[in-house]
């Protein structure tokens, strides 16, 4: 979800779209109402691997995410996510996810198959 190495961070790295209040309840994150944007929403906060501070806002009725951040211990690197939208249980189509027609994918050199190095 955030681009941190997910080899050094395992805990932030089980976050997925689609699962998040889910996770936060799972970890124990109990949820405080306050206000988004102008708007009634539920605020859960999270620190994980010991090192991000991770806060999930969602509708007041209904558990839907609204946005998602996540800092470093030392405020240096502070990610932010807006949902513009959010549906569940949607139908899966797999051609959405095929190369388009006269595209050929070709192996990366090595240097460039891992940018986490």
């Amino acid at each position: 979800m955030f681009t941190i190495d997910p080899r050094k961070y395992k805990e932030i790295n089980e976050l997925e779209f689609g699962h998040e209040v889910e996770f936060f309840e799972k970890k124990g994150a109990a949820p405080r109402n306050t206000v988004l944007s102008g708007k009634p929403a539920k605020r859960y906060d999270l620190t994980l691997d010991k090192v991000f501070k991770v806060t999930l806002w969602t509708t007041a009725e209904g558990a839907v995410p609204m946005q998602i951040s996540c800092t470093d211990r030392h405020d240096h690197d502070h990610q932010t996510i807006e949902y513009l939208t959010f549906k569940k249980d949607i139908e899966f189509k797999p051609e959405l996810f095929e190369p388009p027609e006269g595209i050929k994918y070709v192996e990366s050199p090595a240097w460039l198959q891992n940018p986490f190095r």
